[in-house]
C-alpha cells in the first residue's frame, strides 16, 4: 500500500462511509446533496437580488428560508451524535439580522 492511499481522506470504492464520515453525511446520501443545492441557491438568493436589483424582496425570503434551514440543522445535531451547533447558531444569526437589516422587522 502506497502512502498517498493509505491517507486519503476519500471513501473507498465500495461506497461505504470511512471513519471520518457518520452514516447520514455520507456525501453520495441523496438527501445530503439535495440540503447542499438548497444551501447554493439560497446563498445565490442572498447575494444576486440586491446585486443586481432585480426583485430584492427575494433577499428576506431567502434568508427566512435560510433560518429554517439551521434550526432544523440544530434540532438534528441536538438528536445525533454529533452536538456541535455553534456554526448553525452562528449562521442562523447572520441570516436572522440579514431579515432584520432588509426588512426592518
Amino acid at each position: 500500500m502506497s502512502p498517498s492511499t493509505a491517507a486519503s481522506p476519500r471513501p473507498s470504492g465500495n461506497n461505504q462511509p470511512t471513519s471520518y464520515t457518520t452514516r447520514w453525511t455520507h456525501p453520495t446520501l441523496p438527501a445530503v446533496r439535495a440540503l447542499g443545492t438548497v444551501e447554493t441557491l439560497g446563498a445565490a438568493g442572498l447575494i444576486l437580488p440586491p446585486l443586481t436589483g432585480i426583485a430584492p424582496s427575494l433577499a428576506s425570503a431567502a434568508a427566512i428560508g435560510f433560518v429554517l434551514l439551521q434550526i432544523g440543522a440544530i434540532a438534528v445535531h441536538l438528536t445525533g451524535e454529533d452536538r456541535r451547533i455553534a456554526l448553525n447558531v452562528g449562521l442562523t444569526a447572520t441570516a436572522a439580522m440579514t431579515i432584520w437589516l432588509a426588512t426592518g422587522l
